[in-house]
């Protein structure tokens, strides 16, 4: 699948792993700002970076929300568009990048469809 950002979504070929220590959310979350900022600036490599990033973080919210895998790859592609939209707004939203992707997750799973 492509989005229309332009990098290709390769969730369908990825495993859920079973703890995220290859990410340090601490160590890591100044990054993830500096990357988000790009991203509100129109940066699609970017964006790609931090899909990258995070991706083994919010599927696993997906698929437990959605109790589907593809409707969970889907939700999270539309996840990430969303955040691409929003990254401007974003300004340390008292969270880090990472709580504020897995929160957009969360509210785009629970809205009425």
């Amino acid at each position: 699948m492509r989005p229309r950002f332009g990098f290709t979504v390769h969730a369908t070929n990825r495993t859920i792993p079973s703890s995220f220590d290859a990410f340090d959310f601490n160590g890591d979350a100044a990054h993830m700002s500096f990357l988000l900022a790009r991203v509100a600036e129109g940066s699609e490599a970017a964006l790609g970076e931090g899909y990258d990033l995070t991706v083994d973080r919010i599927l696993p919210l997906a698929v437990n929300v959605t109790r589907d895998r593809r409707a969970a790859e889907e939700l999270v592609c539309a996840a990430y568009v969303h955040a691409w939209r929003l990254a401007g707004r974003f300004q340390d939203f008292e969270g880090t990048v990472i709580d504020w992707l897995l929160a957009i997750c969360a509210d785009m799973a629970n809205a009425p469809s």
